[in-house]
C-alpha cells in the first residue's frame, strides 16, 4: 500500500500505531529518525479504503481492456469476449459486495467498542456516585 510513495529500491516498514498510546508518534520518530528515515502518516481506514478501491479499479481496467478487444474482434470472437466482459462484471459485484459486508463489519465494531467503552464509563461514574451518596 505504500508503493505508491517510494521509488526503485526503497524499503519501508509499515506499522500500525494505537491512538490511544500517548507517545506512540514520538517513540516512532526518536527510533526511525535517526536513521535518516522519512516518515509517512496514513490513517489505517483510510490506507484500507484506498486499497479496496485498487482491487476494483483492476476490475475496472481487466473489463475496459475486454472492451477493446471486443470491438476488434471477429464476429466469432466477440461472444466469447462478451462472456468473458459478463464474468469480470460478476467478479467485480462479488468483490465489491464483499467489500462493503466488510466495511459495515469494520463499523459495527468500532462502534460495538466505543459504546462499551462509554459504558463502562458510565458505570464508573455511577460507582463513585454510589460511594458519596454511602
Amino acid at each position: 500500500m505504500v508503493a505508491h510513495f517510494l521509488g526503485r529500491a526503497i524499503r519501508a516498514v509499515t506499522a500500525h500505531i494505537r491512538s490511544s498510546i500517548k507517545d506512540g508518534p514520538l517513540f516512532v520518530d526518536s527510533a526511525v529518525a535517526p536513521l535518516g528515515a522519512n516518515i509517512f502518516r496514513y490513517n489505517v481506514d483510510d490506507a484500507q479504503s484506498d486499497y479496496e478501491d485498487e482491487q476494483v479499479q483492476q476490475f475496472e481496467n481487466e473489463i475496459a481492456e475486454e472492451r477493446k478487444q471486443f470491438k476488434a474482434a471477429r464476429n466469432e470472437d466477440k461472444a466469447r469476449i462478451k462472456h468473458k466482459i459478463e464474468q469480470l462484471k460478476e467478479k467485480r459485484r462479488q468483490r465489491v459486495d464483499a467489500l462493503k459486508e466488510k466495511a459495515n463489519d469494520r463499523k459495527k465494531a468500532r462502534l460495538t467498542k466505543a459504546i462499551d467503552k462509554e459504558q463502562a464509563k458510565v458505570s464508573e461514574l455511577k460507582q463513585n456516585l454510589n460511594k458519596l451518596e454511602n
